[in-house]
């Protein structure tokens, strides 16, 4: 999830997920409606009329296939293998606010074959950015992540990841890994407000931690935002990737979070099971 600041407190807020062609858990998401809520604070601020969240249409010319390969082009994928981009956008006007404003979308749950997370089949997803007050005085808008990323990675073999991003106001970035949020439960999967901020972090299983997401070695440049990975198993993992942009005074302005969820780790020959992938391009990274 992503804004850019218009001028006059007005931004376009956009929301980008990633999926499975295929996926049963989440063959709803392309072709309906997503709802949002804004917070100030830890307070539901929008409420337009008499509800607490706000709708972000779909329209199927903002649906589109992407191609899957890896990024070292190690393995041509079998053509059931099928990713789709789905992109929401909205123009929000939201006035100052010393607190700052919290925006959220919440799903759930997870592919439960997720070795790296703890009941990864009962945990959700919040795709969120936050307009911080000095973002709101200067007018600055998010980070927005230039590439799309494939699901896939090859096995034992070093796979590099475009995961940079481009600064609309010209400030720094870095990059860095960080653990997704929880966000909805299986009793709720689609709830059209989500939980009030500060928003909780994935539980990982033991051995792993957002800096090690994977099984084998992974890193990110700080600077650039290439990733080098090279996984030293055939399966699902869950990858967040931050990014902050600086202004020349060194001050937090804004930041997005793109989660790959999930890669799915192939080697030369073999072709694993289906996986979901789910990105967003808000809040710490695209």
């Amino acid at each position: 999830m992503t804004y850019e600041a218009l001028g006059n407190n007005v931004y376009t807020l956009t929301l980008t997920i990633f999926r499975d062609c295929e996926s049963a858990m989440f063959t709803p998401i392309p072709n309906q409606d997503v709802k949002i809520t804004v917070f100030n604070g830890d307070t539901i601020y929008y409420t337009a009329p008499s509800q607490s969240s706000i709708t972000m249409n779909y329209y199927p010319h903002n649906s589109t296939e992407l191609p899957v390969n890896p990024s070292n082009g190690c393995l041509i994928p079998p053509l059931t293998v099928c990713m789709e981009k789905v992109v929401y956008e909205t123009n929000l006007h939201l006035p100052y606010d010393s607190l700052g404003y919290h925006i959220a979308y919440q799903r759930c749950c997870r592919d439960p074959s997720l070795p790296t997370l703890n009941n990864p089949d009962l945990t959700g997803i919040t795709l969120s950015t936050f307009i911080s007050e000095k973002a709101q005085q200067v007018g600055n808008s998010s980070p927005i992540f230039n590439e799309n990323f494939s699901p896939i990675m090859c096995a034992n073999e070093l796979n590099i990841i475009d995961a940079s991003a481009t600064d609309l106001n010209g400030d720094s970035l870095v990059y860095t890994f960080c653990a997704p949020f929880l966000g909805a439960s299986p009793f709720f999967p689609k709830p059209d407000t989500a939980s009030h901020p500060p928003f909780q972090e994935v539980a990982y299983s033991n051995g792993f931690s957002a800096t090690q997401p994977i099984m084998g070695n992974i890193s990110i440049n700080s600077q650039t935002g290439l990733i080098h990975a090279t996984p030293n198993a055939i399966r699902e993992f869950i990858i967040g990737i931050c990014t902050a942009s600086r202004s020349k005074t060194k001050a937090f302005i804004a930041a997005s979070q793109a989660i790959k969820n999930v890669f799915k780790h192939f080697n030369h020959q073999t072709v694993g099971q289906r996986t979901i992938l789910i990105g967003h391009i808000l809040l710490f990274f695209k």
